[in-house]
């Protein structure tokens, strides 16, 4: 079947479609360009959110630079409900383009969902929140990359939870990624939008892997088309010792599922946050790494 490539965004210096070429992620280093001295990690912020029925979710939530990219692009927050019974927002975002443009458009997009939803009544389907939060942050990232000759042409991926009660309701586009964790079962809850990810969704069995350079290009992205395509689905909260995931690519391109499952059943959520990290570092993470930790305890 066909993939329609819609924000072909690559994450690694300079990609040919067909004719057009496509240039992002300047603001980072080259592969052979020094890497910048070692910095202290920075510290995990911790959250205690109610979720009613005698039960919270502990939070913890960190973002790093990793070991090559002299500036972090990523943006990602926890936001505790404002009104009773909109929900709590976490959300991750990665963005790309030149100079500091990523950081621009993932500040933007965190800050647009983040407005919608305390702007947002009781009464609202959590699904109409986040599907006109990410419309928001797409017109807003087009408009400043339009009028800005600086930050033309950046963008961000999008990954974000509404917790409401006894539901989760994800919004989700790009290939920053959430995870569900019950007992030792870790499973992801979004699809990448990457090139390499949907020819193989779309592949024939036996067919060709697609290669390794497609998986580095994004299908789907805020900020480079007007009509977005976002990925909204709903899931149970998880019981008590469940966990939620949700990280950039800075952190899965170098850490497998395995290892992510290993991590998070050996502490509380600062401990498997920092320590998340820290493998993504071990491996060398050549892309900042950004990650929200959270276990469903009782009160």
């Amino acid at each position: 079947l066909p993939v329609r490539v819609r924000c072909a965004l690559s994450r690694t210096g300079y990609d040919r479609i067909g004719k057009t070429t496509i240039r992002a992620r300047e603001g980072g280093t080259r592969p052979g360009d020094p890497r910048p001295p070692r910095k202290e990690p920075p510290p995990v912020k911790v959250f205690r959110l109610g979720l009613g029925n005698g039960l919270h979710l502990s939070v913890a939530a960190v973002s790093d630079v990793g070991m090559v990219r002299q500036n972090n692009e990523d943006s990602l927050g926890v936001f505790p409900e404002s009104g009773e019974g909109v929900g709590h927002l976490l959300v991750v975002a990665d963005g790309m383009g030149g100079a500091a443009a990523g950081e621009v458009a993932s500040r933007m997009t965190v800050d647009a969902l983040v407005e919608v939803v305390r702007e947002a009544k009781p009464t609202d389907v959590p699904a109409g929140i986040l599907g006109r939060a990410l419309a928001m942050a797409n017109q807003r990232v087009l408009d400043q990359s339009l009028t800005d000759r600086e930050q033309r042409g950046m963008g961000t991926t999008c990954t974000a939870i509404l917790v409401r009660g006894e539901a989760l309701h994800v919004a989700h586009i790009g290939d920053s990624r959430a995870y569900r964790m019950d007992g030792e079962d870790l499973r992801q809850l979004t699809l990448d939008h990457t090139l390499g990810a949907e020819l193989e969704r779309n592949q024939t069995p036996g067919g060709p892997a697609a290669p390794p350079e497609s998986h580095n290009i994004l299908t789907r992205c805020i900020g480079v088309d007007a009509r977005l395509q976002a990925d909204l689905l709903e899931e149970a909260t998880p019981a008590p010792g469940g966990m939620l995931l949700l990280c950039s690519d800075g952190l899965t391109g170098v850490v497998p599922d395995d290892t992510l499952a290993r991590i998070l059943l050996e502490g509380d959520p600062p401990d498997a946050a920092r320590a998340l990290v820290a493998e993504a570092k071990e491996g060398g993470a050549p892309d900042n790494v950004s990650v929200i930790v959270a276990r469903v305890d009782r009160s």
